[in-house]
């Protein structure tokens, strides 16, 4: 998602006159020459976007940022590219020989040309792998060298994941129990995500895990963007019995990783099987 107020916001953070923004202004950081800035919402409340930027020669500006929903943009800036407030229009985007999109464009009041790729993960390995970058519109073109991207693109994508969870507050919960049956050594874990507190989380987990095994207790709770996933991971221990680590996490993968370690710190040969859970809005 695209607004507005995202273009805004880049022509202070460029030239270093964001004091008039500050008050938005989650987090700023650097990486391979780029700059780049964690944003929240105008009314304060949630997360809105994460960005960074370069600028090349006197008066182009290169950004590209990534919204709450996983949107991944480009905005672009030059006082001698010919357009006009308003004006909507498609362009084409090359990058190297391995990637050509075209894309939806806008032009906003202060000059700003928006371009819309769609979500994030399907486009952003090729822009930080390329080595340049072209555009084009039917009246005219320009060209960019991709220098420091892979760092940018990292960073940029460790500041979405950072914050994305806090768009909405919303909050995990795993409750588990040790129970041996008649047939084997057993664990029960029950996940719980997308509550608005944590109190919420806890008490469903709670009450899904003791309506099947007594004796539960939480053992995980998640929440916020390098938390917003949580998993479980079995494994198998010594004399059979079934051990489970938890963990989380950014993703469910780094979530199930995290939680694999667990098990394996516990004496376990693991994954045997895991479950994760992510909260989203």
């Amino acid at each position: 998602m695209l607004r507005a107020a995202t273009i805004i916001l880049c022509v202070f953070s460029v030239f270093g006159e964001a004091t008039a923004q500050e008050n938005l202004v989650l987090e700023k950081f650097e990486a391979a020459g780029w700059t780049g800035f964690a944003w929240k919402a105008d009314d304060e409340s949630s997360f809105e976007y994460c960005d960074i930027k370069s600028v090349y020669g006197t008066d182009t500006i290169v950004e590209f940022d990534i919204a709450y929903d996983g949107d991944f943009n480009i905005l672009l800036f030059s006082e001698t590219y010919p357009v006009s407030a308003g004006q909507t229009f498609r362009m084409l985007v090359e990058i190297d020989d391995s990637f050509r999109q075209d894309v939806p464009a806008e032009v906003f009041d202060n000059g700003f040309v928006a371009l819309q790729l769609g979500a994030y993960q399907d486009v952003i390995e090729a822009f930080r792998k390329g080595s340049s970058m072209r555009i084009a519109a039917d009246a005219w073109t320009d060209g960019f060298e991709l220098t420091g991207t892979d760092m940018a693109l990292r960073r940029l994508e460790i500041c979405y994941k950072t914050y994305v969870g806090w768009r909405a507050r919303l909050f995990g919960a795993i409750a588990g129990t040790s129970y041996e049956d008649s047939e084997s050594y057993g664990v029960y874990s029950t996940l719980t995500s997308g509550y608005v507190s944590q109190a919420e989380a806890d008490s469903a987990a709670m009450s899904e895990c003791n309506s099947r095994f007594p004796g539960c207790e939480i053992q995980l709770q998640f929440s916020g963007g390098m938390a917003r996933c949580g998993a479980a991971v079995g494994g198998v221990g010594d004399e059979d019995a079934q051990v489970v680590g938890y963990g989380a996490g950014s993703d469910e993968a780094e979530a199930i990783m995290n939680a694999t370690i667990a098990c394996r710190e516990n004496g376990a040969v693991c994954p045997e099987n895991s479950e994760a859970a992510c909260n989203s809005w």
